[in-house]
């Protein structure tokens, strides 16, 4: 594969992500949310999995595995669990409504995208470009663990939050 399909590629997978986050700090059902954080971790995993095949990378591969078994089945089925056992739909309700969440969420994207810009292009690697991306993931999901009032909800910002962090060193490493 290309270089620059790789690099769209992981443009792609990274936007998906952030696009998951940002819904994740609007969302106010927690089985909603247990759902975006399982899509956001499905295409991490993707992602993962790419730069591994391309990168040539046995260890990367095997981190793409436990990241699929981990962040896809078995954190979400305990935080189901949870959520069953709440016995309340909408109890995670944020501080901040959803066109402030929003605005913000603006904020931190642009932030991210002016801060990260000179790491992006002194990067040599395909994945360069997305890092501010990756940056705004961390951002969003700091933003969700201090927006939200549960215990629950703060767990799922918190693991956004590592998911972007993840995706940070990713991106700024192609797996090494």
């Amino acid at each position: 594969m290309p270089n620059e399909i790789f690099a769209r590629l992981a443009n792609l997978l990274s936007v998906l992500i952030l696009g998951a986050t940002i819904l994740l700090a609007i969302r106010r059902s927690l089985a909603g949310q247990v759902k975006l954080f399982v899509a956001q971790s499905l295409a991490l995993t993707a992602l993962a999995a790419v730069v591994a095949l391309l990168a040539g990378s046995a260890e990367l591969l095997g981190v793409a595995v436990a990241l699929l078994a981990l962040k896809c089945f078995v954190i979400p089925r305990v935080l189901q669990r949870a959520v069953a056992n709440l016995g309340r739909e909408r109890s995670a309700l944020p501080y901040a409504g959803t066109p402030l969440a929003l605005s913000i969420c603006g904020l931190l994207v642009v932030m991210a995208f002016y801060v990260m810009a000179p790491v992006a292009d002194a990067n040599p690697l395909p994945t360069g470009s997305a890092i501010p991306v990756a940056f705004a993931c961390v951002l969003i999901g700091l933003f969700i663990t201090v927006n939200r009032r549960r215990a629950l909800s703060q767990i799922l910002g918190f693991l956004s939050l590592e998911n972007g962090i993840f995706l940070v060193a990713l991106l700024a490493t192609w797996g090494n």
